[in-house]
């Protein structure tokens, strides 16, 4: 049975997230590489609208790092909560079945002792 929370899921968030972070590093060098040039008047100008994309991108990976985090955590949440109730279902079936042999092994035992009196 195909598990619903496999790690064919992570792989892909993993993807994801690489994705991310690699397309708002090459953003990111190429704002810096378009505004690299100019006049030395302008390159303080420049240099703080680097800052300021750098720090925007600093921004969006934390950002998509904590909703992974987030993500993976409430998957392992689920999993955690679906392998209990898997557990908790084997268990009690166990001990119905475990009931069931026990009233069958003691009716048995009953008519066996019954039939064993009425015939001496």
């Amino acid at each position: 049975m195909p598990s619903l929370y496999g790690r064919e899921n992570i792989v892909v968030v993993v993807v994801v997230v690489v994705v991310v972070v690699v397309s708002s590093s090459s953003s990111s060098s190429s704002n810096f590489s378009s505004s690299s040039g100019g006049s030395s008047s302008n390159g303080s100008n420049n240099n703080n609208n680097n800052n300021n994309s750098s720090s925007s991108n600093v921004i969006v990976v934390i950002v998509v790092v904590v909703v992974v985090v987030v993500v993976v955590v409430a998957v392992a949440a689920v999993v955690v909560v679906v392998v209990v109730v898997v557990v908790v279902v084997v268990v009690v079936v166990v001990v119905v079945i475990v009931i069931v042999v026990v009233i069958v092994v003691v009716v048995a035992a009953v008519v066996f002792f019954y039939l064993n009196a009425k015939n001496r």
